[in-house]
């Protein structure tokens, strides 16, 4: 093989594995985000959101006999949103 055919084989790995590196390896994170967020029906809505929610609608919630964490689950469930662990229902 001339060295000008390695050379350009070369040229062609590296810009292949630079292309992965940038694409999968550095832009991952962000596009996993992205599609987390793509099909909630409240892109902004988090955890803390659905806290004061419950907490605001909690005299509604209580006259219709539903428990409070029950129904934060069902809200986080409903719209996508995450909860950082051991958060629980908000207490009044």
């Amino acid at each position: 093989m001339r060295w000008q055919t390695t050379a350009i084989l070369a040229a062609i790995l590296i810009t292949v594995g630079a292309f992965y590196y940038v694409y999968d390896v550095r832009m991952a994170p962000d596009r996993e985000k992205a599609a987390s967020v793509k099909d909630r029906l409240w892109k902004e809505l988090e955890g803390k959101d659905v806290d004061d929610i419950v907490v605001e609608t909690s005299p509604l919630i209580a006259a219709h006999g539903l428990d409070l964490e029950t129904v934060r689950d069902a809200l986080l469930q409903e719209f996508g949103a995450s909860a950082a662990p051991g958060e629980g229902a908000p207490s009044r």
